[in-house]
């Protein structure tokens, strides 16, 4: 009994494959490591740029939290305004702001009802990278009433 599938000389996986012999054995791992390197430089410079945008934004918030505070302090505890900037001070060092300053301004003098600003001065700049985009500084004012 002979069954039709089944040829002489003929396997069931088909036949065999004659392996292509490469006049230029290993061309593509060249090629693999050139689109490596072209990949690689614009992936770490996202993530840089993201790191430093990212120290940015939190720089500045880190200002208006100190400014909040210096209005906090001044309008609602009525302290004097040297204590005040002593403990804004303080926190700007609790949270590593560089060359940063405070500044507490009464247009109107030093009175109950009167309106007050407190300016912080910061340098935001990040020292992952030689050159920063975000080497510049931030300046945030906040207005309150004295009570």
């Amino acid at each position: 009994m002979t069954h039709t599938n089944v040829r002489v000389g003929l396997s069931l996986r088909g036949p065999k494959r004659i392996p292509r012999i490469s006049k230029t054995p290993g061309t593509r791992s060249g090629a693999a490591l050139v689109e490596l390197a072209v990949c690689l430089v614009p992936f770490f410079a996202v993530i840089f740029c993201t790191l430093e945008l990212c120290e940015t934004i939190y720089t500045r918030q880190s200002a208006l939290v100190v400014a909040y505070e210096g209005v906090r302090m001044k309008s609602i505890k009525n302290c004097p305004t040297e204590r005040a900037k002593s403990i804004c001070e303080q926190m700007m060092r609790d949270r590593r702001m560089v060359n940063a300053s405070i500044e507490f301004r009464f247009p109107d003098g030093e009175q109950t009802g009167r309106i007050f600003e407190v300016h912080v001065n910061c340098r935001a700049q990040n020292l992952r990278l030689p050159y920063s985009l975000a080497d510049r500084n931030l300046s945030v004012a906040r207005f309150g009433v004295l009570q």
